[in-house]
């Protein structure tokens, strides 16, 4: 078994709470009673009743700490609540059925579960505990001072041979009538498989079980009347353990519940006062065991409390606590006083019937919860959210949540969510939130927002419109988000560098594209064919390789001053571009190559450097001025460009063939900064052919052992020496005398 996690950090993979094994003794006299009678004429002749007592003993630890056969009936104990279950731990109780009547009794014994809390295991699915843990009976033996001789793991396992698990038949029938005195030895052994693995192994939502042991006793065809001793044979005929259920519906004072009957004897209402300020857990609890077609284990409502609809909770309850409503699938109207602060784990898991309650202001909301319930809109000031509080709820169109925490998948699930208003007392909003609510269409975040956990908007599948004013969106933020046009990321927000709308896949859906500040990352946005405004704040610090690769509809850009890098292919292909305006940062290689709209750069006082083919093949460029701040123009940044006429370099070393192919070009300016030409740098342009003009810092210029003077504010042209050499690809350098 892979240990991700122990149960409660100690291997206590079956029970987080006491795991409590509640008796019962179920006694039937069977109607021949009523056929006992007797006549006496002469003398005196006694007649003596018969009664059946059946008693239930287990060995235990007394009030001495010695150990000694107990009385089992309303006992709690009767397993180690200390064990820590992992699995193929096994357990053995030890019992004792007496006959304390004067008749002969046949017994059956059950064990079924009272009250289970179902669990989530470390891959996110749910499981109960039943369903991984076997029981079985077998029998043994005691010691002449009547101690029980333990049995050992491999003994007690073989007697009970394949054993079962709970909400099966798990019946002991005796095979032997049991006379009057008479008393048999049998032992519950329970036991978790060695096979089970991460699935009962809990994650957030600990599992618990509560266990009734039910002995049900009748009359025996042993005793003889006037004829044989089959008079009394029906008594014991099919009194199946199934016909006698658990259902209690009598609560106590001392238990804060007023029950409000129908006049069929079901319960339709309570009233609940609490005890000691809560609501017990589990009060009205009312799953069961159930298998789903495929033959796996589900929770399913019972019958005890299918009849409760209305329930009220009185003023001055503060807590209602864990599993308390789960599985009241009838109950329809919950009044919840302003007193309450805190609601407990599952308290209405699978309340369908519930399509609306008023949760007060400032309130923990367990994890849980409301998860499958049938609530239609929520509202929520104050406190808290769990995790999963709202999960999987089908009905549910509309929630106002305006409390600090969020929890992991507090409304994920929702399938016909459509309208989400998160107020500005929101700081957390936990991993996967709003997973998968297939409806949803649009979704806001305030600036008050700090942390935004993974996977937020996980498939979201008609979301169209996010607007982000705080906290990080990241790579699963949006993925699946397949319907997205608009995407802003404004005030307190930022970008993750692993955002990418291929995540989404939505790139042939994203229309407007803002964001404040953060890192673009690589291929974010890169293949949005239906992308045409792309605005980013001075926040921005870096654009990834490919960032916006191909977005061919994209008719502008412009990049910050606070960004430090364009990468690679940043805006490779955007066709459309017809005017880019950066700010700042090195411009990578093939940064705006084939951008063949492109007619008007700017260059801010940031741009440090121009890449290679940064500018390839943007054919209707037809000027471009490079500040002092570019210091290296590379290879070939702006070869191609057919329409380029002139450009102004400040101060870049430019590398060779940086213009090569520039076949209109006819002006070059160099700025005093400039005191060396690399070799081919304007290879194949019109420099030449256009009778072109280079402006040069005034001084000598050597190129290829031929020299020329230029003096400020004069060009050389075609005819002269440095000129030709440069034009036909030799280096160039200056000299001041």
């Amino acid at each position: 078994m892979r240990q991700e996690k122990k149960v409660g950090g100690t291997k206590r993979a079956l029970l987080t709470s006491v795991l409590a094994l509640v008796l019962s003794l179920a006694m039937l006299a069977g109607s021949t009673f009523a056929w006992f009678t007797d006549t006496a004429s002469t003398g005196v002749n006694r007649i003596v009743s018969g009664n059946l007592d059946v008693g239930l003993q287990y060995w235990g630890v007394g009030e001495n700490g010695q150990k000694k056969w107990l009385t089992a009936e309303n006992s709690e104990d009767l397993f180690d609540e200390n064990a820590l279950w992992e699995p193929g731990y096994t357990q053995i109780v030890y019992l004792k059925v007496k006959n304390g009547g004067n008749l002969a009794l046949t017994y059956a014994m059950q064990i079924t579960p009272v009250h289970e809390t179902v669990g989530v295991n470390v891959d996110g699915e749910e499981f109960k505990l039943s369903d991984y843990i076997k029981f079985g009976w077998t029998t043994f033996t005691a010691d002449e001072n009547g101690t029980p001789v333990a049995l050992d793991r491999e003994a007690a396992q073989t007697g009970v041979g394949e054993g079962a698990q709970l909400g099966k038949t798990l019946h002991r029938q005796a095979e032997l009538p049991l006379k009057a005195g008479a008393e048999e030895l049998v032992a519950l052994v329970a036991w978790m498989p060695e096979d089970v693995g991460n699935k009962a192994n809990y994650r957030n939502v600990a599992p618990s079980i509560e266990l009734s042991l039910k002995v049900l006793a009748t009359q025996a065809a042993v005793e003889n009347d006037s004829f044989d001793n089959t008079y009394d044979a029906a008594a014991a005929d099919k009194e199946g353990l199934d016909s006698k259920p658990e259902y209690n519906y009598s609560y106590t004072e001392e238990e804060g519940v007023t029950l409000i009957t129908d006049e069929n004897g079901k319960v339709v209402k309570a009233v609940v006062s609490g005890v000691n300020g809560k609501v017990p857990d589990g009060l009205f609890a009312n799953l069961k065991q159930s298998v789903d077609e495929n033959g796996k284990p589900i929770a399913v409502p019972a019958e005890r409390w299918a009849d409760l609809t209305e329930v009220v909770i009185e003023d001055g309850v503060t807590e209602i606590g864990k599993d308390v409503f789960q599985g009241c699938v009838g109950l329809t109207n919950v009044t919840i006083p302003d007193s309450v602060k805190k609601i407990g784990t599952w308290s209405f898991y699978m309340c369908k019937g519930l399509k609306n309650v008023d949760i007060p202001a400032n309130m923990e909301i367990g994890d849980s919860s409301f998860r499958q319930s049938g609530l239609e809109q929520v509202t929520v000031s104050g406190g808290s959210v769990g995790n999963y509080a709202f999960h999987r709820i089908d009905n549910l169109k509309k929630i106002s949540i305006n409390c600090e925490t969020i929890g992991e998948e507090a409304f994920s699930g929702c399938d016909y969510l459509t309208d989400i208003t998160l107020g500005e007392n929101v700081k957390t909003l936990g991993g996967k939130a709003f997973y998968t609510c297939d409806a949803l269409e649009r979704v806001e975040i305030p600036s008050t927002v700090t942390d935004i956990g993974e996977k937020t908007f996980y498939s979201c599948p008609a979301l169209k419109e996010a607007i982000i004013r705080a906290g990080t969106v990241k790579a699963g933020t949006f993925y699946n988000c397949r319907a997205l046009t608009t995407l802003i990321i404004s005030d307190n927000a930022t970008l993750d560098a692993s955002f990418t709308v291929g995540n989404t896949y939505a790139n042939g859906t994203l229309e407007t594209v803002k964001i404040g500040k953060g890192e673009i990352g690589n291929s974010a946005f890169s293949n949005c064919t239906n992308l045409t405004t792309v605005e980013l704040g001075d926040g921005v610090t870096s654009i990834g390789k490919s960032a916006f690769l191909k977005c061919t509809q994209l008719p502008s850009i412009t990049i910050g001053s606070g960004v430090t890098s364009i990468g690679t292919s940043a805006f490779n292909g955007c066709t459309a571009l017809t005017k880019a305006e950066i700010k700042s940062g090195a411009i990578g290689d093939n940064a705006f190559q084939d951008c063949k709209s492109l007619t008007d750069v700017t260059l801010g006082d940031g741009v440090t450097s121009i890449g290679r083919n940064a500018f390839l093949r943007c054919t209707v460029l037809t000027a471009i001025k490079i500040g002092s701040s570019v210091r290296t123009i590379e290879s070939f940044a702006f070869s191609g460009c057919e329409a380029l006429k002139e450009v102004t370099i400040s101060a870049a070393q430019v590398k060779s063939g940086a213009f090569s192919k520039a076949t209109a070009l006819e002006k070059v300016t160099f700025g005093n900064d400039v005191t060396n030409i690399a070799a081919g740098v304007f290879n194949g342009s019109g420099i030449k052919t256009n009778n072109g003009q280079l402006y040069l810092k005034a001084g000598t210029w050597i190129s290829n052992r031929k020299s020329t003077q230029v003096t400020e504010g004069q060009y050389i042209t075609d005819g002269d020496e440095v000129f030709n050499q440069i034009v036909a690809g030799k280096a160039a350098t200056w000299s001041a005398t």
